[in-house]
């Protein structure tokens, strides 16, 4: 078995441990590594990374062992794991802590030390405690009129790791040439893939010479293909993109020789990077890049109104700012996106996508022609809705409204299993059951598909995931306080340990994770308004004579709230045949229903009635209008005198 083999089994096996004997197992871990003893080390180690959930013994474990740590890491494969495994438990419960600038510039003083071993440790100490945030002091170093600071804080910033190169990327946005010069000098040591989009830019578009000079000795070609590329990593978190450790949060800025960052919510952060590269390069002349801007943006639009719809109206403004910025963009460029985000399945981006194409000016699209055939109840529906309004009158577009007329809830589910069988199964019985489900094989794409979408009624997690550990995929999703009341399953073995949130099963099947369902929250509880925009675009469809043979449909609906009820039920009157009064005579009846429910039965009523010479029930007709209720009064003498069912004469009476 490999070493990273062992450590995983160890991470499955292992039971916890008292917080007060961390330090203690971590001191025997070492012992045995020091002495050669690595799977002694290992199982030493997996008990410690057991206790990962309590992040506060993490950073006291970080504070007090970092020399340690750093030897593992540089020892590579399962240690540098177990090291880095540490760090980023760590920095969960030091979130606030590594944010401190003051902290980390005194921390920073150590890294232009004379002596070789005090920098050693002032530079891991400085990356371990601060993480991305330790290049905010060391870059205003850059523009230092001392050469030797410069270059102190060049080698500091090139031992810091891949963790400092987004904001070493913002930096190199900097006005000032010595910022940028540094920060290419830095790219050239680090050599992470995300700088050479950047490299390639300075090279070719840079105003200064220098900085031009030293960019294309660092690499070269399309900075609009790269660009492209790099924007595509980050929107999709491909290798070359931003991995949840490395997600603190925050964006990076420039001013000068000062960094500064400001907070956004995790899930929008690799979009903005992605938004920024498909920026640049469709300044650039990349023909593709619009597209990819516009599923972005609509990617944020999604999270945005689910942040907004959960109570947050700090995002309200970012919201329509987004949706603003996409329109720009143009009809042909969203639709692009809305045929992407169907061909890939991002059910809550098309959604988003169509409600943009759906507006003035509106068109038929091949996009909207792609939704309409999704697999998604939701996506279909808002593409029939849309198309509805564009004067698509057709049987297609009136069985999907049918459907939405009728549409209790949008349950969603999460699966993410590399094993497609298994998988493929129960995703299978769960949308037989009405339930969008979303797949993915790794952990990492399961967390992006988390991110892009709606908040999940239930997530499937299997045991083992080929790139993360079970239990950092639980922790990442438990994160976005939108799954707080998500049921998650852990497919494992019986070497799975206890995932503190999880349920651990070794099997599993559809009714148990729908049975797992908490209520809807406010922002799916929106189902209604679907429901409403369909029953309103099935009575123009049938007005058109497009709801032929969906009468049992559009008959069930008129039983619903108003906001359904009643535009189902005047596309009733349009669609229906002799047999349908009943169901809208049975609404005309019930007293319980609201006055506008009545009488728009009795007006579908009048129209079903001069259309097919249907009888009507004079009795109930007669009985409603003897209420005192003049409009209901009213509508129910326009149907009997359309089904020419009798004078109800009336007299003048002394007042």
């Amino acid at each position: 078995m490999s070493r990273i083999g062992l450590l995983f089994s160890f991470l499955v096996l292992a039971p916890a441990l008292p917080a007060q004997d961390v330090q203690q197992v971590f001191g025997e871990g070492m012992a045995s590594y020091r002495a050669g003893d690595f799977e002694a080390a290992i199982q030493n180690f997996r008990q410690v990374v057991s206790l990962a959930p309590d992040q506060l013994v993490a950073l006291e474990l970080l504070n007090d062992s970092q020399d340690a740590l750093l030897e593992l890491m540089v020892a590579g494969g399962e240690f540098e794991t177990f090291a880095l495994e540490i760090i980023e438990a760590a920095s969960e419960a030091g979130r606030e802590a590594i944010r401190d600038g003051d902290a980390a510039t005194e921390a920073a003083s150590g890294c232009f030390s004379d002596s070789y071993g005090d920098r050693a440790r002032a530079i891991f100490q400085l990356g371990a405690r601060f993480g991305p945030f330790a290049a905010t002091p060391l870059v205003a170093e850059l523009a230092s009129q001392d050469e030797g600071r410069r270059l102190g804080a060049n080698y500091a910033l090139s031992r810091l790791g891949s963790e400092i190169v987004e904001p070493l990327l913002a930096a190199s946005h900097s006005t000032n040439v010595e910022v940028r010069l540094g920060c290419l000098l830095v790219f050239a040591q680090l050599e992470d893939p995300r700088t050479a989009a950047r490299i390639a830019d300075l090279a070719l578009h840079d105003e200064d010479g220098s900085v031009r000079a030293m960019a294309a000795k660092l690499g070269g070609g399309s900075a609009s293909d790269l660009l492209f590329a790099q924007g595509l990593a980050y929107a999709s978190n491909g290798a070359a993109g931003l991995s949840p450790a490395e997600n603190h949060g925050v964006l990076w800025d420039v001013s000068g020789a000062t960094l500064s960052f400001y907070e956004v919510p995790y899930s929008l952060v690799p979009l903005e990077l992605a938004k920024h590269c498909f920026l640049r390069s469709s300044e650039l002349g990349n023909p593709h890049a619009g597209v990819e801007l516009a599923h972005a943006y609509a990617s944020e639009i999604a999270i945005l109104a689910g942040l907004v719809a959960d109570g947050d109206d700090s995002f309200e403004d970012s919201l329509h700012a987004q949706k603003a910025a996409a329109l720009t963009l143009g009809g042909s460029v969203l639709d692009g996106a809305l045929r992407k985000a169907v061909a890939i399945g991002g059910n809550a981006v098309a959604i988003e996508l169509i409600a943009l194409l759906d507006g003035p000016g509106k068109v038929p699209s091949a996009g909207l022609d792609a939704a309409l055939a999704s697999g998604s109840p939701g996506v279909r529906s808002a593409a029939a809705i849309a198309k509805a309004g564009m004067g698509a009158h057709d049987p297609v577009v009136a069985a999907v409204l049918a459907q939405a007329m009728n549409l209790d809830a949008a349950r969603v589910v999460h699966i993410i299993d590399p094993v497609d069988e298994r998988a493929s199964t129960l995703a299978s019985n769960l949308e037989d059951a009405g339930v969008t489900v979303t797949r993915a094989s790794s952990g990492a794409d399961g967390l992006v598909n988390m991110h892009l979408g709606t908040a999940a009624d239930a997530v499937v997690v299997a045991d083992p995931l080929s790139d993360l550990y079970a239990h950092r995929v639980v922790s990442e999703i438990q994160r976005d306080l939108r799954n707080v009341d998500t049921a998650i399953f852990v497919l494992g073995n019986d070497s799975t340990a206890d995932i503190d949130g999880a349920e651990i099963v070794e099997s599993l099947d559809s009714g148990s994770v729908t049975s797992a369902f908490s209520d809807l929250d406010s922002r799916r509880a929106g189902y209604l308004a679907t429901a409403a925009a369909a029953a309103r675009a099935m009575a123009t469809v049938a007005a058109h004579g497009g709801a032929s043979g969906l009468c049992g449909a559009i008959a069930e609906a008129t039983g619903r709230e108003d906001a359904v009820a009643i535009p189902a039920m005047a596309a009733l009157g349009w669609a229906g045949g002799v047999l349908d009064g009943t169901s809208l005579e049975a609404v005309i009846a019930d007293s319980s229903r609201s006055s506008e429910a009545r009488v728009a039965a009795a007006d579908a009523l009048a129209v079903l009635a001069s259309r097919t010479g249907a009888e009507v029930n004079s009795q109930v007709l007669e009985s409603a209008m003897t209420e005192g209720n003049v409009a209901l009064a009213a509508s129910c003498a326009r149907a009997l005198g359309a089904a020419a069912a009798g004078h109800v004469p009336a007299m003048v009476v002394a007042g």
